[in-house]
């Protein structure tokens, strides 16, 4: 939460139509991922009948997907109040990485959850899903830039379904 409240501790951040160009790119590569359609229901958490999270990679590679996104941003970014946007981000989905680097999935898992989502998993997954949206919103509300491409309704509901 306080990752949150500090990329929106900034308000009506003034950028250069460089600075703005950059924030864009950024909120439509996250728009493009489909983590955050709320009515995504990939079942990434799911132990399979075999005893495998099967579909566990694909949100690894939002993961790694969204860092990618976020580092090419923060090398573009000369303003410093952008940048400290930005390393927040950036901060909030190295936990995450991190979080699943550290991620075990123990016997007594597999065998309690076969065929259905692991509880913890599944939060992990959703509190991501959460504190990206946030960000994203926050970012949106500071440059204060309309991109019609984006679904600003998909975070937005997120943001809700989390709360």
């Amino acid at each position: 939460m306080a990752i949150i409240d500090g990329i929106g501790r900034v308000k009506d951040l003034l950028l250069n139509e460089q600075e703005k160009q950059i924030v864009k790119e950024l909120i439509i590569r996250f728009d493009e991922s489909n983590l955050f359609e709320p009515a995504n229901q990939v079942k990434y958490a799911l132990i399979n009948h075999k005893g495998n999270l099967e579909k566990y990679h694909f949100y690894q590679k939002h993961l790694d997907k969204h860092a990618k996104i976020i580092s090419k941003a923060l090398a573009k970014a000369k303003d410093k109040r952008l940048i400290d946007k930005l390393s927040g981000l950036r901060i909030a989905n190295k936990q995450f990485i991190q979080l699943d680097e550290e991620f075990e999935l123990s016997e007594e898992d597999v065998n309690h959850h076969r065929g259905n989502e692991l509880p913890r998993l599944r939060e992990t997954i959703d509190r991501y899903r959460w504190v990206m949206s946030m960000c994203i919103l926050s970012l949106i509300q500071t440059i204060d830039v309309e991109i019609s491409t984006v679904r600003i309704e998909n975070f937005s509901e997120i943001g809700r379904m989390y709360e």
